[in-house]
């Protein structure tokens, strides 16, 4: 693509690394200083959509709320005539976890560490009175060594504000709709209620059934998917590696595939705790 200079030339476009129904993301550099960013940008037919827009304004709040090394950083927002409505992100190199999953990881160990540095993103979260409300593999990179894997958490998209008169204040609509992808949906989204951070929990359960078994609990057609989050229990969760027979991380999973949120760890930093306790002390659970 020919050179493409945004915001009054701060900005060259390097590529397009990613197209979605709602925006494109391009890989950019920074001209002064030479460093890499993410250019996240709403399509133009969707300039007159008022929802749209209030989605991008939602997003570039959440995100410049957050300060995690599992959470990517947001640089700057701008809605410009001429450019359009975009979000000026943190690029990070790696490898997304379907597709690192898919390429197999280095070891038993490597997979707890990542189920536990995405736990404890998504405490950062929750902590900030977040839900993220679609956590899959699509939706993190993983960075770092193989030995000893981090993550990046991405897509606030359709996250929401968990706290009411947050939600007021950031205009935020249709909390009751169904948000998420089936494969990872927890039950209660699945029934049209509200996230939770208990809901990010079930879908970081799911993921984590993924990353230690390489099966998920359900499968199927959309709404025979949907069906069984609401109503059956997941098979026994039999790991890849030998090593993790009898992990405890296996059964903090299955204790985030609770169908109550009340029964399930109540959000990321729980979970993260249950993983980095001493396994004498790890169980609070009749």
């Amino acid at each position: 693509m020919p050179d493409t200079f945004i915001l009054d030339g701060q900005y060259r476009l390097v590529r397009p690394v990613g197209t979605g129904a709602t925006a494109k993301v391009y890989l950019a550099e920074d001209t002064a200083t030479g460093a890499k960013v993410a250019v996240k940008v709403l399509r133009r037919e969707l300039l007159a959509d008022a929802g749209m827009k209030a989605r991008f304004h939602r997003e570039a709040s959440l995100l410049w709320q957050l300060e995690h090394p599992g959470i990517v950083k947001l640089h700057r927002f701008e809605d410009r005539p001429t450019e359009g409505m975009l979000l000026v992100l943190e690029w990070v190199e790696g490898t997304r976890l379907d597709v690192a999953l898919q390429q197999g990881l280095s070891s038993s160990a490597a997979r707890v560490e990542l189920f536990t540095a995405l736990a404890s993103a998504l405490g950062a979260l929750h902590r900030a009175g977040i839900a993220h409300r679609d956590v899959k593999p699509e939706n993190v990179i993983v960075v770092g060594p193989p030995e000893a894997p981090a993550v990046k958490l991405l897509d606030f998209g359709i996250a929401r504000f968990t706290d009411p008169k947050e939600a007021a204040l950031h205009f935020q609509t249709g909390v009751n709709q169904v948000g998420g992808t089936p494969s990872y949906v927890s039950p209660e989204q699945a029934m049209g209620q509200p996230a939770t951070a208990a809901s990010d929990v079930y879908s970081l359960g799911v993921v984590g059934y993924l990353v230690f078994s390489g099966k998920l609990p359900f499968t199927g057609k959309h709404f025979d998917v949907l069906s069984a989050h609401l109503n059956d229990e997941p098979p026994r969760l039999e790991p890849l590696d030998d090593a993790l027979v009898g992990h405890p991380a296996l059964d903090v999973v299955l204790h985030c595939l609770a169908k109550k949120p009340q029964a399930r760890p109540a959000d990321g930093a729980a979970v993260e705790a249950l993983l980095r306790a001493p396994k004498k002390k790890r169980w609070p659970f009749g």
